[in-house]
């Protein structure tokens, strides 16, 4: 279990693996499978892609107080200090309730210095917001990038260690 200075008692964030395959799929597709047309994703992940982001990638993982799994960062080493965020996504049922905020801030807390990449649909208000509250900067677009001909956003966050305690705001 990874140390979150932040995180409430009753929940935990811990690294993911490949074991943990059937868990992290079925959470994805509750997420295909529930999208709200205000919030698009960029597409559905197969068995296949999901085993192998696993196998190549590290993830972290949101688990709820009885132990379910609820959100995912899923990402990828470029360099030693670059990483690239290949997906992330909430349980439809607990939106709203500063998963996504807690798993990005543990990220950006144990990776310490470098920068992190994303790329998000250019209509997903609400991770757009979540993103740049974070202090992602919006470093360009890639036209028609999605199944829908939306445009992805590509997103970068320039990390600075720091060992003082992590707030939620």
């Amino acid at each position: 279990m990874l140390k979150m200075p932040f995180q409430k008692s009753d929940t935990k964030i811990q690294l993911l693996s490949s074991k943990q395959f059937e868990e992290v799929f079925e959470l994805l597709r509750s997420i295909y499978e529930n999208q709200n047309p205000e919030h698009p994703m960029g597409g559905s992940w197969t068995r296949s892609m999901v085993r192998k982001e696993l196998e190549i990638g590290k993830g972290q993982g949101f688990f709820d107080a009885s132990g379910y799994l609820r959100g995912i960062v899923l990402y990828r080493v470029l360099s030693g200090t670059q990483w690239d965020i290949s997906v992330l996504g909430c349980h439809p049922q607990w939106r709203g309730k500063g998963i996504m905020t807690q798993l990005l801030k543990n990220m950006q807390h144990e990776m310490g210095t470098g920068s992190l990449w994303l790329e998000v649909h250019e209509e997903n208000h609400p991770a757009i917001c979540l993103y740049e509250k974070l202090g992602f900067q919006n470093i360009g677009m890639r036209p028609s990038y999605y199944r829908d001909g939306c445009a992805a956003v590509l997103y970068s966050l320039n990390l600075v260690s720091s060992n003082e305690p992590l707030a939620l705001t």
